[in-house]
C-alpha cells in the first residue's frame, strides 16, 4: 500500500469512497513547505483548491493508505489537472500528494 496526503476535496472519505469504491480510515497530517489556496486550479469553468510551495507553511491534511490500482483511479479523477508528487510529511511518513501541474 502508498500513502496518499489529501487536502480539499479528496480529504473528505465520502468524495474518496466514490473514486475507489470503497472505505478508507484516515490520519490528520501536515505537509510543511506548502500553502493551501481555496481557488487555485481553473478546470473547465470550475475552480478547484490546490497547494503550492511556500517554506514558511503548511497543509493541513488526511493520510489514507491506497492500494496502486486506486491511485490509478485517483489519478483519472485528477483529469491531467494536477500531477502526483512524493513527498515527506510531519508524520515521517514518506506519501503522495496531488499538486496542480498549472496555477491559474
Amino acid at each position: 500500500m502508498d500513502h496518499l496526503f489529501t487536502y480539499g476535496i479528496l480529504a473528505n472519505p465520502v468524495e474518496l469512497k466514490k473514486i475507489i469504491g470503497r472505505d478508507a480510515a484516515g490520519t490528520p497530517d501536515k505537509l510543511f513547505g506548502y500553502q493551501y489556496k481555496e481557488n487555485m486550479v481553473l478546470a473547465g469553468e470550475n475552480y478547484y483548491p490546490g497547494i503550492e510551495e511556500c517554506a514558511e507553511l503548511f497543509v493541513d491534511g488526511v493520510v489514507y493508505d491506497v492500494y496502486p490500482e486506486e491511485l490509478s483511479l485517483i489519478d483519472q479523477y485528477e483529469g491531467g489537472v494536477y500531477e502526483r508528487k512524493r513527498v515527506r510529511l510531519d508524520s515521517n511518513l514518506d506519501a503522495y500528494v496531488y499538486i496542480p501541474d498549472h496555477i491559474d
